[in-house]
């Protein structure tokens, strides 16, 4: 159980990063251009 709930917590921590890191580098870059 523990470990199912560890798994599901980095998956959300990843899946919020690669977002935020999308955000970060491709609106600008959208915007600019």
């Amino acid at each position: 159980m523990f470990g199912r709930m560890a798994d599901e917590t980095l998956a959300k921590a990843h899946f919020w990063l690669f977002t935020a890191g999308f955000n970060t580098i491709f609106l600008p870059l959208f915007y600019v251009g």
